[in-house]
């Protein structure tokens, strides 16, 4: 009796490196976004290092009920625009504004709206917090 030997068939190496890129081309096609010219050209914002004694001027400031304060002085959003075209009517100065973190973000992107649609250049302005483990938070 004759015994039949089965030899394992070996599996074509580069077959499987091909399968494999292949594989990784695919995933990466469809995971993958397609990013137009004009959202590349725009700058994100930056955070500027400023201490809070020395803020640019003029500032706006919203506290988290939503109040606002054009340089210390208590103010409403038309009151606002009208103080800031009032004077010089060729160049409006940028308005700063600030907004405590706590405020909704919807309603500061429609006052920050409000704004620019009146015509007044607005600049947000942001605080580096600095985090570490040494308990200042």
């Amino acid at each position: 009796m004759q015994r039949i030997v089965h030899k394992p068939e070996k599996l074509d190496f580069p077959f499987a490196i091909i399968n494999i890129i292949l594989l990784l081309l695919f995933f990466f096609i469809v995971t993958g976004s397609i990013v137009g010219k004009n959202e590349t050209a725009v700058a994100p914002p930056l955070t500027s290092r400023l201490t809070t004694e020395r803020l640019p001027r003029p500032l706006l400031v919203i506290d988290k009920e939503g109040a606002l304060h054009l340089d210390e002085v208590a103010t409403s959003l038309p009151d606002a625009i009208a103080r800031m075209k009032a004077g010089n009517t060729e160049t409006v100065r940028t308005l700063n504004v600030i907004a405590d973190r706590g405020f909704s973000a919807e309603r500061f992107l429609d006052i920050v709206d409000g704004l620019r649609r009146s015509g007044v250049p607005v600049r947000i302005i942001t605080l580096n917090e600095k985090r570490g483990g040494d308990g200042d938070g």
